[in-house]
């Protein structure tokens, strides 16, 4: 059974080479945790997260309730930074944010795995007719009701060097004078650096007090997603002129694959950017565990002066 130094408290986390994952890690490693990492692909995790010797490498899936026994089995905590983005045969949203999910919880709690750490999104919401949106919502149920002290973390859209949002939005101003909004970008924004998310999960490690409700982490900006565009565009020192493109015509592009290869979209990733990703103030914040959010400028200026 895998195990660490008696002198070190194990974490465990699932999703530990994911975008979130593997920065988590690094900041639960600096707080002195042994960690379990958890992954179906057990050859990246060398690759990804180095060859520390405090990061035990471990086969399994959330699917898979042995193998979660099996990671989970004298822990002290566990982290379930699990995602998934686009369906692909038995790895539906369904299966990967519900019963996955549960599985990580009902094992936590069977196993007396103290403190569980449920990463989810701002917006999940049980009722939506969003299949995506819809499991993530059903899977935070499923969590709190089968582990009643587990901690729900709900983080905003994620920004860091190598996302899918910023970096995407940068190249494309880059190469073109034209850039197509989401609707008429109106939608609102609270994007988070992805080291504020990641070092709030390792903070939240080493409490113990139950959450009532999901915890929401976001920056320090609101904004739109055209002024998102406009701060990514001033930030790479170009002009842009945006364009609004109707909902409905970006769903048949998704439909038919995409058309425009830069730009790489899913209908689920759609319908999050016709909803508002701000926190509603429920629960705690990044200031609340003592955490000076990350500006989205300031990462940008940082990232095109090192760049240039």
């Amino acid at each position: 059974m895998p195990g660490s130094p008696a002198d070190e408290p194990v974490a465990t986390i699932f999703g530990a080479t994911g975008f979130l994952g593997r920065r988590i890690v690094s900041r639960a490693l600096e707080r002195g945790w042994h960690i379990r990492a958890v992954s179906r692909h057990p050859d990246q995790i060398r690759t990804v997260l180095g060859t520390d010797d405090r990061i035990t490498p471990l086969v399994g899936d959330v699917l898979d309730v042995a193998s979660v026994e099996a990671a989970l089995k004298g822990a002290r905590a566990a982290v379930n930074a699990v995602s998934l983005y686009v369906e692909k045969g038995a790895y539906t949203f369904d299966a990967v944010h519900v019963k996955g999910a549960a599985n990580v919880a009902q094992c936590a709690w069977r196993l007396g795995v103290a403190r569980l750490v449920h990463i989810s999104g701002i917006g999940a919401d049980p009722d939506s007719r969003s299949a995506y949106i819809l499991a993530r919502g059903r899977g935070d149920e499923a969590v709190r009701s089968a582990h009643p002290d587990a901690v729900v973390l709900r983080s905003a859209v994620m920004f860091g060097s190598d996302d899918s949002l910023t970096t995407t939005v940068a190249g494309l101003v880059r190469k073109f004078p034209v850039f197509p909004l989401f609707g008429s970008g109106s939608t609102a924004l609270q994007p988070v650096w992805v080291g504020d998310t990641a070092e709030s999960v390792a903070r939240l490690l080493d409490l113990r007090v139950a959450a009532e409700v999901p915890l929401e982490v976001a920056g320090p900006e609101v904004m739109t997603y055209r002024q998102l565009v406009e701060t990514i565009a001033e930030a790479e020192g170009v002009s842009v002129h945006t364009i609004p493109v109707p909902f409905s015509l970006w769903q048949a592009l998704a439909r038919m694959g995409g058309v425009i290869p830069e730009i790489p979209i899913t209908r689920y990733q759609i319908e999050l950017m016709q909803r508002p990703n701000v926190a509603e103030g429920r629960g705690s914040r990044l200031h609340d565990l003592d955490i000076e959010a990350t500006s989205l400028m300031g990462f940008l200026r940082n990232r095109s002066h090192v760049r240039r």
